[in-house]
C-alpha cells in the first residue's frame, strides 16, 4: 500500500512537459503496481466478488426453508402412520404369536401417536417442542426395535 502511495505521489509530483512522457510515466507506473501486487489485488478482488454476491438468509428465506420442511416433516409422518398401519396388520398375519401380536399392536399405536404428534408440532413450528416429538418418537422405535427385530 505504502508503495502504491509512493508511485502516485511520484506521478503527481512528476513535472513532466511532454504529455507523452507523462503518459508513458502512467502507464508504466500502473503496470509495475500491478506487476508487484497482482496476487494480493486478485485476492482481494475475489474476495470482494464473493462478498458482493454472497448473501445472507433473509427472515424471509427462513420462513419458507422452515415451511418447507415442515410439509416434507408432515408428509413423511403421514406415510408413518401408514406403515405402521401396515405392520400392525403383517403381526396379524401370523408373524408374532398372539400375545406378541398384542404388544406389537401396542407400539405400532404409540409409533402411530407419536408421528402424529410430530406432525402437529411441526404445524404449530416451535422447532424445540419439534426435537422433543421427535426424541419421542425415535425413543418408539428404538424400543421396539429392541424388542422385535431379529437379532
Amino acid at each position: 500500500m505504502r508503495k502504491l502511495v509512493v508511485a502516485a505521489l511520484l506521478c503527481a509530483l512528476t513535472a513532466c512537459s511532454n504529455t507523452e512522457q507523462q503518459d508513458t510515466l502512467a502507464v508504466r507506473s500502473e503496470l509495475e503496481l500491478h506487476d508487484q501486487y497482482s496476487d494480493e489485488l486478485r485476492s482481494l478482488m475475489q474476495r470482494m466478488s464473493g462478498l458482493v454476491h454472497e448473501r445472507e438468509l433473509t427472515a424471509w428465506d427462513i420462513d419458507r426453508i422452515k415451511k418447507r420442511r415442515g410439509e416434507e416433516i408432515i408428509s413423511v409422518t403421514a406415510n408413518l402412520v401408514a406403515v405402521t398401519d401396515n405392520l400392525y396388520q403383517s403381526s396379524q398375519a401370523g408373524e408374532f404369536e398372539i400375545d406378541r401380536q398384542l404388544e406389537f399392536s401396542i407400539m405400532s399405536q404409540q409409533l402411530a401417536i407419536e408421528a402424529e404428534n410430530v406432525a402437529r408440532v411441526t404445524r404449530i413450528g416451535d422447532s424445540a417442542e419439534l426435537a422433543v416429538a421427535y426424541e419421542q418418537l425415535a425413543d418408539v422405535c428404538v424400543s421396539c426395535h429392541q424388542q422385535f427385530r431379529p437379532q
